[in-house]
């Protein structure tokens, strides 16, 4: 089972969690299932809200999410998602690179980042 808090504005707090293939939905207390609850599937969710529940998974479950559909498609590919998944210092790491890294996703950053060596620290060290 997946969960997630989701904030809107600072206003509303709503939780939203997958079981297997079913979803719901709590706000304020009351919990409703699908369609009863004016929502008939994850999709229909705000791809804000899909993407935080996204980055709560493991990589592979978010690469997987890109075959459900393409709210999932979008939302999985956010820079929301794949931000989870970068070192906590991806920052420092390119401020530190000999060359500059070139990105405009943070999932093409991701995979740069995996797939090819950066050399830091004027060419002493590599980032692998």
């Amino acid at each position: 089972m997946l969960e997630a808090t989701v904030s809107f504005s600072g206003e509303m707090n709503i939780i939203v969690g997958l079981e297997g293939s079913n979803f719901w939905r709590e706000n304020a207390g009351e919990r409703g299932i699908g369609e009863e609850n004016g929502v008939s599937d994850l999709s229909s969710l705000p791809e804000s809200c899909i993407s935080e529940i996204i980055s709560l998974t493991s990589l592979t479950d978010a690469c997987r999410a890109t075959a459900i559909s393409s709210a999932f498609k979008s939302a999985a590919d956010s820079d929301t998602v794949w931000e989870k998944f970068l070192p906590s210092d991806y920052t420092e790491i390119l401020s530190r690179s000999v060359t500059p890294v070139v990105y405009s996703t943070k999932k093409e950053l991701y995979f740069r980042l995996n797939d090819t060596p950066i050399l830091l620290d004027g060419g002493n060290l590599v980032n692998q």
